[in-house]
Protein backbone atom coordinates (compact mmCIF):
# COMPACT_ATOMS: atom_id res chain seq x y z
CA UNK A 1 0.00 0.00 0.00
CA UNK A 2 3.13 2.50 0.78
CA UNK A 3 3.95 1.72 -3.02
CA UNK A 4 0.91 3.20 -3.81
CA UNK A 5 0.90 6.06 -2.05
CA UNK A 6 4.33 7.20 -3.83
CA UNK A 7 3.06 5.98 -7.02
CA UNK A 8 0.17 8.84 -6.58
CA UNK A 9 2.45 11.32 -5.01
CA UNK A 10 4.66 10.84 -8.29
CA UNK A 11 1.50 10.72 -10.39
CA UNK A 12 0.21 14.06 -8.22
CA UNK A 13 3.26 15.79 -9.04
CA UNK A 14 3.58 15.15 -12.52
CA UNK A 15 0.17 16.18 -13.02
CA UNK A 16 0.87 19.66 -11.54
CA UNK A 17 3.90 19.97 -13.32
CA UNK A 18 1.20 19.37 -16.82
CA UNK A 19 -0.65 21.92 -15.37
CA UNK A 20 2.03 24.66 -14.97
CA UNK A 21 3.29 23.63 -18.38
CA UNK A 22 6.55 21.69 -17.65
CA UNK A 23 7.73 18.18 -17.28
CA UNK A 24 8.09 16.70 -14.29
CA UNK A 25 11.97 16.15 -13.20
CA UNK A 26 11.41 12.17 -11.76
CA UNK A 27 15.17 12.37 -10.32
CA UNK A 28 14.11 14.09 -7.82
CA UNK A 29 12.83 12.49 -4.45
CA UNK A 30 9.33 13.73 -3.01
CA UNK A 31 9.04 14.26 0.72
CA UNK A 32 5.58 12.41 1.11
CA UNK A 33 5.14 14.94 4.20
CA UNK A 34 5.70 18.03 3.18
CA UNK A 35 5.37 17.86 -0.95
CA UNK A 36 1.48 15.75 -0.53
CA UNK A 37 -1.61 17.46 0.77
CA UNK A 38 -4.42 14.96 1.40
CA UNK A 39 -8.02 16.27 0.06
CA UNK A 40 -11.40 14.84 1.44
CA UNK A 41 -14.06 16.82 0.21
CA UNK A 42 -17.84 15.88 -0.05
CA UNK A 43 -19.51 17.04 -3.66
CA UNK A 44 -22.99 16.71 -4.62
CA UNK A 45 -23.49 16.11 -7.96
CA UNK A 46 -22.79 17.20 -10.37
CA UNK A 47 -19.40 17.42 -9.71
CA UNK A 48 -18.15 19.97 -12.30
CA UNK A 49 -15.24 18.13 -12.79
CA UNK A 50 -13.71 16.59 -15.13
CA UNK A 51 -10.93 13.59 -15.19
CA UNK A 52 -7.80 12.34 -17.32
CA UNK A 53 -6.63 8.76 -17.39
CA UNK A 54 -2.91 7.62 -16.30
CA UNK A 55 -0.53 5.37 -15.32
CA UNK A 56 -2.13 4.68 -12.07
CA UNK A 57 -5.63 6.05 -12.22
CA UNK A 58 -7.06 9.32 -13.57
CA UNK A 59 -6.58 12.92 -11.74
CA UNK A 60 -8.42 16.07 -12.16
CA UNK A 61 -8.01 17.83 -15.46
CA UNK A 62 -10.68 20.62 -15.24
CA UNK A 63 -12.40 22.19 -12.69
CA UNK A 64 -15.50 23.53 -13.66
CA UNK A 65 -15.31 27.17 -11.51
CA UNK A 66 -18.77 27.15 -9.94
CA UNK A 67 -19.43 24.05 -9.62
CA UNK A 68 -19.99 22.09 -7.05
CA UNK A 69 -16.30 20.83 -7.15
CA UNK A 70 -14.80 24.06 -7.31
CA UNK A 71 -16.95 24.64 -4.26
CA UNK A 72 -15.80 22.13 -1.89
CA UNK A 73 -12.28 23.28 -2.88
CA UNK A 74 -11.43 20.37 -5.82
CA UNK A 75 -8.00 22.22 -7.54
CA UNK A 76 -6.79 21.22 -11.09
CA UNK A 77 -4.03 18.39 -10.90
CA UNK A 78 -5.45 16.85 -7.95
CA UNK A 79 -5.13 12.91 -8.07
CA UNK A 80 -7.57 10.91 -7.15
CA UNK A 81 -7.07 8.76 -4.40
CA UNK A 82 -10.40 7.26 -2.77
CA UNK A 83 -14.08 7.15 -3.44
CA UNK A 84 -16.34 6.93 -0.87
CA UNK A 85 -13.51 5.41 1.22
CA UNK A 86 -12.35 2.95 -1.30
CA UNK A 87 -9.28 3.20 -3.23
CA UNK A 88 -9.42 4.29 -6.96
CA UNK A 89 -5.77 3.54 -8.01
CA UNK A 90 -5.90 1.89 -11.10
CA UNK A 91 -9.63 2.88 -11.89
CA UNK A 92 -9.97 3.84 -15.48
CA UNK A 93 -12.66 6.96 -15.99
CA UNK A 94 -15.18 4.35 -16.91
CA UNK A 95 -14.73 2.67 -13.32
CA UNK A 96 -15.26 6.54 -11.55
CA UNK A 97 -17.66 7.56 -13.50
CA UNK A 98 -19.80 3.97 -12.97
CA UNK A 99 -19.10 4.53 -8.86
CA UNK A 100 -20.27 8.41 -9.05
CA UNK A 101 -23.51 7.71 -10.78
CA UNK A 102 -23.92 4.94 -8.29
CA UNK A 103 -24.29 8.06 -5.64
CA UNK A 104 -28.30 8.31 -4.56
CA UNK A 105 -29.13 11.75 -5.25
CA UNK A 106 -28.64 14.14 -2.75
CA UNK A 107 -26.23 12.20 -0.90
CA UNK A 108 -22.63 13.94 -1.82
CA UNK A 109 -19.86 11.86 -2.87
CA UNK A 110 -16.77 11.46 -0.48
CA UNK A 111 -13.85 12.15 -2.61
CA UNK A 112 -10.25 11.78 -1.62
CA UNK A 113 -7.69 13.82 -3.50
CA UNK A 114 -3.87 13.93 -3.36
CA UNK A 115 -2.42 17.38 -4.13
CA UNK A 116 0.93 18.04 -4.83
CA UNK A 117 2.13 21.12 -2.61
CA UNK A 118 5.84 21.16 -3.46
CA UNK A 119 8.35 23.10 -4.97
CA UNK A 120 7.97 22.56 -8.69
CA UNK A 121 10.82 20.28 -9.94
CA UNK A 122 10.85 20.98 -13.53
CA UNK A 123 13.27 19.20 -15.95
CA UNK A 124 16.03 21.37 -16.94
CA UNK A 125 14.45 22.61 -20.25
CA UNK A 126 10.84 21.05 -20.44
CA UNK A 127 7.93 23.28 -21.85
CA UNK A 128 5.01 21.37 -22.97
CA UNK A 129 2.62 23.61 -25.09
CA UNK A 130 -0.80 22.26 -25.78
CA UNK A 131 -2.09 25.26 -28.21
CA UNK A 132 -1.29 28.18 -29.51
CA UNK A 133 -2.94 31.86 -28.22
CA UNK A 134 -3.95 34.87 -31.19
CA UNK A 135 -2.66 38.08 -28.94
CA UNK A 136 -2.02 40.35 -32.38
CA UNK A 137 -5.04 40.81 -34.55
CA UNK A 138 -3.03 43.03 -36.81
CA UNK A 139 -1.18 40.57 -38.78
CA UNK A 140 -0.95 42.17 -42.07
CA UNK A 141 -1.06 46.09 -42.69
CA UNK A 142 -4.41 46.81 -44.77
CA UNK A 143 -2.75 47.39 -48.33
CA UNK A 144 -1.04 43.53 -48.01
CA UNK A 145 -4.31 42.27 -46.44
CA UNK A 146 -6.37 43.41 -49.23
CA UNK A 147 -4.03 42.16 -52.11
CA UNK A 148 -4.19 38.75 -50.04
CA UNK A 149 -8.34 39.40 -50.12
CA UNK A 150 -7.84 39.97 -53.83
CA UNK A 151 -5.39 37.44 -54.94
CA UNK A 152 -8.13 34.30 -52.63
CA UNK A 153 -10.95 36.06 -54.99
CA UNK A 154 -9.13 35.61 -58.06
CA UNK A 155 -7.85 32.05 -57.41
CA UNK A 156 -11.84 31.61 -56.57
CA UNK A 157 -12.89 32.71 -59.67
CA UNK A 158 -10.38 30.27 -61.55
CA UNK A 159 -11.34 27.53 -59.49
CA UNK A 160 -14.77 27.82 -60.49
CA UNK A 161 -14.46 28.20 -64.22
CA UNK A 162 -12.13 25.11 -64.13
CA UNK A 163 -9.14 27.22 -64.97
CA UNK A 164 -6.56 26.06 -62.23
CA UNK A 165 -4.84 22.58 -62.78
CA UNK A 166 -6.93 21.88 -65.69
CA UNK A 167 -10.10 20.78 -63.77
CA UNK A 168 -13.82 20.99 -65.01
CA UNK A 169 -14.90 23.34 -62.01
CA UNK A 170 -17.11 20.98 -60.41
Amino acid sequence: EDNYLLQQAMAAARAIHHVQGVEYDETQDINVSTDIKFVVATVSLPLGLLFQEHEIGVWVSRVVPDGNGAKKGVQHGDQLAAINGNSSVHTTIDEVSSTISGTPVGIGVELTFLRYVGPLRPVPGSIIQEGFEVTDTTILPKKKAAAAKSSKRSLFSKMKSGKVNGGDGG
